[in-house]
């Protein structure tokens, strides 16, 4: 794979080389890619190429100048599928925590076309506003999105058995205020 020391490419990236900085990209494009696919979004290649290049140029390489090349290389894999965990960490903390309290139900409701009589909008718009914060990030991902308890729970970051108690709270909700409001 690498036809010149990974180390010598390195140092010479470090100086600004143009030349050592594509050959050190081309040398783990397969990786980058590898971990760019596992993390599913559409600049995962560019931020993990990124990070090599930042690697490269904040490596102090008189610390790792005496490592054996084969040492060398592991600890740039190393690091690679370090950012690939940050990365993904980053990405499904910031897929559990969107603001499904700013969803408008009733308009996601419209946008996947489904079918409810148009009489009842009010009503399930009545009976959605009375659910809490927690509750209507249950409610969409269980009832709207038809998650599981466990892919819920994990989501929002609570136990399976607390989302279980909260959908049955929120269906006896729904049934008694269905029952006062018709």
């Amino acid at each position: 794979m690498l036809e010149h020391t990974l180390f010598k490419i390195f140092t010479s990236a470090q100086n600004n080389d143009e030349k050592s900085k594509l050959l050190l990209l081309e040398d783990f494009r397969n990786t980058v890619r590898y971990y760019s696919k596992k993390l599913n979004y559409e600049c995962a290649e560019t931020d993990l190429n990124i990070f090599l290049l930042t690697l490269m140029k904040n490596l102090n390489l008189s610390k790792l100048k005496k490592l054996e090349e084969k040492a060398f290389t592991k600890y740039v894999y190393t690091s690679i599928k370090h950012e690939y965990i940050r990365l993904s960490k980053k990405n499904s903390y910031i897929n559990s925590h969107e603001v499904l309290s700013d969803i408008n139900i009733i308009d996601y409701i419209d946008s996947k076309k489904m079918e409810l009589p148009t009489e009842n909008m009010e009503l399930i718009k009545n009976i959605v506003n009375t659910l809490s914060k927690k509750q209507k990030r249950v409610y969409i991902y269980f009832f709207i999105y038809g998650y599981s308890d466990t892919k819920t729970a994990k989501i929002i970051g609570i136990s399976k058995q607390a989302v279980g108690r909260m959908r049955k709270r929120i269906v006896a909700k729904i049934k008694n205020l269905y029952k006062e409001l018709i």
